[in-house]
């Protein structure tokens, strides 16, 4: 390691002596001029005016719409119903009668005596009885019977049917419109005028009169003046100071090894060193720059 010194700018902080005003109080006698007001009464004419009205005519111009009715003409179209006989044909059904015959199975049979043989009893007691019965001996005939039958029957018949249609007619209509005409007219309206009248009256007036007075006072006012006063108050101001550090040096060696090789000789020991006295003048710079601030702050307090 080797010394080296250098120079620092140091804050210096010292006490002066000032002088400053300050204000104390004087008791002073002054003169003013004073007003007086001293009231007076006495009686005076004046004008005032007094309000009255009269009444008065004019013509106003006004305007009326008056009606007047007119005669006039419009066609309209209406439809008029009329009727037409036309003739047309329809079917009738009516009934005929119509004769037919038909086959019917008569029974010309009749009542016969006829002996009848029967069996009374049972057994070894049985006996064979003879009796005569009514018998009906049918008969069947067959024969036409004629016979008439109503059939419908339909024709064209023609008859005369009533149409009712409508045609257009066109008619004549008289009607009233009511037109309205501005007339000009004038009436006679009655107002009233507020006419100002002059008149004189009497009254009481109290006025004040002015009366100047000298007063003498005694006043106690503040009277600035300069005194001679020990005021400690810091003034700094930079002083160079001598600081001395301890500054590390490197050797190069006389065997050249690994690390030697890759840069020259010297070189990163140089840059070493140089970077350590920055950093011990950034260290010793901080104690000052502390001082400037108390510094401004205690010129900004005053």
């Amino acid at each position: 390691t080797q010394q080296r010194q250098y120079t620092v700018m140091v804050p210096y902080t010292e006490t002066r002596q000032g002088t400053r005003e300050v204000c104390r109080m004087v008791a002073v006698q002054m003169t003013r001029n004073v007003s007086e007001c001293v009231p007076e009464t006495h009686t005076e004419e004046y004008q005032y005016t007094v309000p009255t009205f009269e009444t008065r005519t004019r013509d106003i111009n006004y305007t009326v719409s008056k009606p007047v009715m007119t005669t006039q003409q419009r066609q309209y179209t209406v439809m008029v119903p009329y009727t037409e006989t036309r003739q047309a044909t329809r079917q009738v059904c009516r009934m005929v009668p119509v004769q037919m015959t038909r086959t019917v199975c008569e029974d010309q049979g009749s009542w016969q005596q006829v002996q009848q043989t029967y069996t009374s009893g049972c057994g070894d007691c049985a006996q064979t009885c003879t009796r005569m019965c009514r018998v009906w001996v049918p008969n069947m005939v067959t024969r036409e019977v004629p016979y008439t039958v109503m059939r419908p029957q339909t024709e064209q018949v023609a008859y005369n049917y009533q149409v009712t249609l409508c045609r257009p007619e066109t008619r004549t209509q008289n009607y009233q419109v009511c037109n309205y005409v501005q007339e000009q007219r004038v009436r006679q309206v009655q107002y009233q005028v507020c006419v100002p009248q002059q008149r004189t009256g009497t009254r009481q007036v109290t006025t004040c009169r002015v009366v100047p007075e000298q007063q003498t006072a005694t006043r106690t006012i503040q009277v600035p003046y300069t005194v001679q006063k020990q005021v400690p108050y810091q003034v700094c101001r930079m002083v160079p100071k001598t600081v001395t550090c301890q500054v590390p040096v490197t050797v190069p060696c006389n065997t050249p090894c690994n690390d030697c090789q890759a840069s020259d000789t010297g070189s990163v020991p140089a840059a070493d060193s140089s970077v350590k006295k920055d950093d011990q003048v950034k260290k010793d710079d901080q104690p000052a720059k502390a001082n400037l601030g108390l510094v401004g702050r205690y010129r900004r307090t005053r």
